[in-house]
């Protein structure tokens, strides 16, 4: 993990008003937030941010989910922070 005063998140949901909520509420602890709306610009972001934390939806639509996000992201960086949001009934 980075400085603690420089802490970067990526938060991935294809749900805008999620994605916002979420991120509000990590920048009001001093973070820094990147907002994706789906895998590929998630895992961009979280190469070029160096992040130390990825919030994903699970399901994020057509193509890549959110655990392929995550899967990506600790391949580059074991030690990045996960937090799963779902409204999976499963």
């Amino acid at each position: 993990m980075t400085d603690s005063s420089t802490r970067t998140a990526v938060v991935v949901d294809d749900e805008p008003l999620i994605c916002s909520i979420i991120a509000e509420i990590l920048e009001s602890e001093s973070w820094s937030v990147v907002q994706s709306g789906d895998a590929l610009s998630a895992i961009n972001a979280i190469k070029t941010t160096n992040a130390d934390l990825v919030v994903a939806d699970i399901d994020l639509g057509m193509g890549p989910t959110g655990i392929d996000v995550v899967q990506r992201a600790r391949a580059e960086n074991p030690s990045i922070g996960v937090v799963f949001i779902t409204n999976l009934a499963d």
